[in-house]
C-alpha cells in the first residue's frame, strides 16, 4: 500500500512537472473570425483573431491565401480582415503580443500579408520570444505604405524571425529591434530604406538576401555597443548600398557573405569588426569604404575585385585614421593590388596588406540569389 502510494504521488509530481504542451490555432481563407475560431473544423479568417483567442506558448498555422484589407477600402472593418491598428496603439497591421510561433503551412510565396498601402506596419511584434515564420513556412510582407514590413519592438528579446519576404514596403522590409534575435532565411526586396536593419546585441543573421533596397543590410546599435552580432551566409546585391555597419557597431563578426552589384559594397565599419572570406566584387562604387571614426577593422580571405570599373577600381578606400589589416584577400590578380583587373586601394591611410592571395576565394552561401 504504501509502494502504492509513492508511485502515485510520484506520477501526479511528474504530470506537474511537465509542461503542457501548446495548442495548435489554424487560419484559413475559408474561415470565420469569432472569439472560439482555431479549430481543424473552425478555423479562424484572420491571423489577428487567431492571435486574440491563443494563450502563450501555442502555435498558429495560416493557411494559403490573402489576409489584411480585402476589399481594400483602407479601413480593415469588413468582416475576416485584420485587426489593423491605424494611426493608434501599434499603428500596424498584425499586432503579435505573446509568445506564439507563428508559421503558414505552404510558405511565403503562397502566404501574403498585405497591407494594401496603408500607413502602418504589416506586422509588429511585441513579445519576447516570438516565432514568426521558418525556413519554407514563412509570409510575405508587403503593402506598408508609410512603414515597415515587419519590426520587432525595442527592449524585446530572443524573437526568430525566418522564411519571410518582405517587398514593396515603403520604408524597412524588417526592422529589428532588441536583443538575441535571430533573423535567417529571410528576403527583403524593393523596399524604400533598407532590406534587413537590426540594431541591438546579439544577433544572429543568417542566409538572408536583400535586392533592389536603398541599404541591403544596415548594422546598428543606438545603444553604441552591438555586441556578439554574428553575420553570415548574407546576399545584398542592386541595392544602392550593399551593407552599411554604423558608427555605433562594434565587434560584429562577419562572414561567408556576398556584396555585389550594389553602389557599395560595404561602408562604415564601426569598431573592431572581423570580416572573414566575404566578397565584395562587381560594385559600381567603392568595394569597401570606411568611415572616419571606424577603427580596428581586420579583412582576411576575402574577395575585393572588379569595384568601381572604368574609373578609380577602388577597392578599399579608408577615410579612417588608423589603419585596417587585410590578409590573405584576392585583390583580382596574383600580384595584389593594383591596376585593371586588379583593385587598388585609395583614401588617406592605406590599410596594411599581409599575404595577398593569388587566385578568387570560394564562398559559398545558401541564401537566395
Amino acid at each position: 500500500m504504501v509502494k502504492s502510494t509513492h508511485i502515485f504521488a510520484l506520477t501526479l509530481l511528474l504530470a506537474f512537472a511537465v509542461p503542457a504542451h501548446g495548442a495548435k490555432l489554424l487560419v484559413a481563407n475559408y474561415g470565420v473570425d469569432d472569439p472560439s475560431c482555431g479549430s481543424k473544423t473552425t478555423p479562424c479568417r484572420s491571423l489577428s483573431q487567431a492571435i486574440a483567442n491563443a494563450a502563450a506558448g501555442d502555435k498558429i498555422v495560416v493557411g494559403p491565401g490573402r489576409y489584411g484589407d480585402l476589399d481594400d477600402d483602407g479601413a480593415f472593418t469588413s468582416p475576416g480582415e485584420e485587426d489593423a491598428e491605424l494611426d493608434t496603439g501599434c499603428d500596424c497591421m498584425v499586432d503579435v503580443t505573446k509568445r506564439l510561433t507563428i508559421t503558414s503551412s505552404d510558405g511565403a510565396g503562397a502566404t501574403i500579408l498585405d497591407a494594401g498601402g496603408a500607413d502602418l506596419a504589416v506586422v509588429e511584434v511585441s513579445a519576447d520570444g516570438v516565432v514568426f515564420g521558418k525556413k519554407k513556412k514563412g509570409f510575405t510582407l508587403t503593402g506598408s505604405g508609410d512603414d515597415n514590413g515587419l519590426v520587432t519592438d525595442e527592449g524585446t528579446s530572443g524573437i526568430a524571425v525566418a522564411g519571410n519576404r518582405a517587398l514593396n514596403n515603403s520604408e524597412d522590409g524588417f526592422q529589428l529591434n532588441g536583443d538575441d534575435h535571430e533573423v535567417t532565411d529571410n528576403e527583403a526586396s524593393n523596399n524604400g530604406d533598407v532590406g534587413v536593419e537590426v540594431n541591438g546585441d546579439r544577433f544572429l543573421v543568417k542566409n538572408n538576401s536583400s535586392t533592389g533596397n536603398d541599404y541591403g543590410f544596415y548594422l546598428e546599435d543606438e545603444s553604441g555597443t552591438q555586441a556578439g552580432t554574428v553575420f553570415t551566409g548574407n546576399v545584398a546585391t542592386e541595392n544602392d548600398d550593399g551593407i552599411f555597419v554604423d558608427t555605433n557597431a562594434s565587434g560584429v563578426v562577419m562572414k561567408g557573405s556576398i556584396s555585389y552589384a550594389n553602389g557599395s559594397g560595404l561602408s562604415g565599419g564601426g569598431v573592431n569588426l572581423t570580416v572573414e572570406k566575404c566578397s565584395f566584387i562587381g560594385n559600381e562604387e567603392d568595394g569597401v569604404i570606411t568611415d572616419p571614426s571606424s577603427s580596428g577593422m581586420v579583412i582576411t580571405k576575402t574577395n575585393i575585385f572588379g569595384n568601381d570599373d572604368g574609373d578609380m577600381n577602388c577597392g578599399f578606400r579608408n577615410q579612417s585614421a588608423t589603419a585596417p589589416t587585410i590578409s590573405k584577400s584576392f585583390w583580382g590578380a596574383a600580384s595584389g593590388p593594383g591596376a585593371n583587373p586588379a583593385d587598388v586601394t585609395c583614401g588617406g591611410v592605406p590599410p596594411i596588406l599581409e599575404k595577398n592571395a593569388t587566385k578568387e576565394i570560394k564562398v559559398k552561401v545558401k541564401a537566395a540569389q
